[in-house]
């Protein structure tokens, strides 16, 4: 999806805790409930607003496809690339910083970062928010979870989607539920910036979803926590675009390039699902030889042999 948003923030010693508390098991496992539940309030009819917005991103996705967007291909013969393009593309996407400055980053936007990871077992927790219909919840549920699945095969990385105490939390929301969604974000990250919670509740419509990503101050490159928020004003296909797109980004692919084809992580809404060559990416992200906090310099040699031995015919 065009326009959609990645930021990094440092959180506190409290919440830090909560995130790497999995670190020593191998596997996913949900920790004891903690007393995070939000009074969700009756559904009503959305606003004047919701309608509205629905219908704006209804002419979008239908623009988008008549122009042959979207696509849910995954790449074919005339998307052609090599392991040296990959290698390339991956130096883009994972150590460029799309949208940095003093609120969300430490560095500005574009410049060089190292490589940011996960070390710990990823606990997805899909939420929904007040107006979000039973069905759309229940097929979008159903449509994260196996999407999860095929990044937990491709990583190799222990990722799954749990009931509760998750450390990737996935909001769907609608319009009229902002300030309720800001709300309980900032009980789940209490450290969130308040320019971050400002966004949430005020989300421009050109930003269609966003991922926010956390780390604590004295291991910055260490992803511990995530968040993504998606419309629910999208229809079906654009929402499962932002899943595709938010979900693969909060796993350290942060950047979007223009010279990315094909894959999702480019602004040109080309394709609504993740490629063939995103998939490679993701599989060297979390090769155990390159390690969070490496700077592009440093992981340029096993870029290569990770490329030879990806490139190499198995016998």
């Amino acid at each position: 999806m065009s326009r959609v948003w990645m930021f990094r923030s440092f959180t506190g010693a409290a919440v830090i805790t909560a995130a790497l508390s999995g670190c020593a098991d191998p596997n996913i496992a949900t920790p004891e409930p903690l007393d995070l539940a939000i009074e969700t309030p009756p559904q009503k009819a959305p606003s004047a607003q919701a309608i509205e917005l629905a219908k704006y991103y209804a002419r979008q996705q239908e623009r988008r496809l008549a122009l042959g967007l979207l696509r849910t291909d995954g790449g074919g013969v005339d998307t052609p690339f090599d392991m040296d393009d990959i290698i390339e593309t991956f130096q883009s996407i994972a150590f460029v910083d799309e949208y940095g400055g003093p609120t969300f980053s430490n560095a500005p936007s574009g410049a060089e970062i190292p490589l940011s990871k996960w070390n710990a077992p990823i606990r997805v927790e899909f939420l929904t928010e007040a107006s979000v219909t039973p069905s759309m919840k229940e097929k979008d549920k159903i449509f994260v979870k196996a999407y999860v699945d095929r990044l937990a095969q491709l990583t190799k990385h222990p990722i799954a989607v749990v009931p509760a105490n998750g450390n990737f939390t996935v909001h769907l929301f609608g319009h009229d539920d902002r300030n309720r969604l800001a709300r309980d974000i900032q009980k789940r990250v209490p450290a969130i910036p308040q320019s971050a919670l400002d966004l949430v509740s005020d989300l421009p419509r050109n930003v269609y979803c966003l991922v926010m990503s956390f780390a604590q101050q004295n291991r910055p490159n260490v992803t511990t926590q995530a968040v993504a928020v998606i419309r629910a004003e999208h229809p079906d296909l654009m929402r499962q675009a932002c899943y595709h797109e938010e979900i693969a980004q909060g796993l350290g692919l942060g950047n979007d390039s223009p010279e990315a084809r094909p894959s999702i992580f480019n602004d040109d809404d080309e394709f609504a699902y993740l490629t063939t060559l995103d998939a490679v990416m993701l599989e060297i992200l979390y090769d155990p030889r390159l390690r969070a906090g490496m700077t592009r310099d440093q992981a340029l040699p096993i870029l290569k042999d990770i490329g030879q031995q990806l490139n190499t015919p198995s016998l």
